[in-house]
């Protein structure tokens, strides 16, 4: 064991390397060629947004954009409330 067990170190310690080289290596291909024939045997399907569209007119202000119905009941990240509080005041 005092020879025996450091000079198997040794050996599977340059074999384990390229073990795993060959592994990825096949492993990859394997799955590059699986990928290939099931995009070609069931190919993605076509949606409306990847047909070609005529070019959009830009908004009228840049930097305006009107929210969404479910969005418009919040406000604006940072913006002032617009209605006063309804109770006490709070603090002192």
């Amino acid at each position: 064991m005092l020879y025996g067990i450091p000079f198997s170190l040794l050996v599977s310690g340059l074999i384990f390397p390229i073990g795993v080289i060959i592994y990825w290596v096949t492993t990859n291909l394997f799955s590059l060629a699986q990928q290939t024939w099931v995009l070609r045997k069931y190919p993605p399907p076509v949606t409306g947004s990847a047909a070609p569209k005529a070019a959009a007119p830009p908004p009228a202000d840049p930097t305006r954009v009107t929210p969404s119905p479910a969005r418009s009941l919040a406000p604006r990240p940072g913006a002032k409330p617009t209605t006063a509080r309804k109770g006490p005041p709070r603090g002192r």
